[in-house]
């Protein structure tokens, strides 16, 4: 469980790569992160990145004035 709701997803990896995907069903929106990288902690933060996307675009809308509906 995540602040967005319930987190589907899988990862991988391979040396110098990785990968990660979560769905957030709550949210109706997916984020995929592909990295050159050996570090774990950057791919252990798919939730904190959804987060920062998912609010940007709710304070977009906000501020537009444009519905979703």
């Amino acid at each position: 469980m995540t602040e967005l709701g319930p987190k589907l997803g899988h990862g991988g990896r391979i040396p110098g790569y990785r990968t990660d995907m979560g769905y957030y069903p709550d949210g109706g929106f997916s984020v995929v992160i592909q990295m050159n990288t050996d570090r774990k902690p950057m791919t252990d933060r798919i939730g904190d990145y959804a987060a920062v996307l998912a609010r940007r675009e709710a304070l977009q809308v906000q501020t537009s004035g444009l519905s979703l509906e």
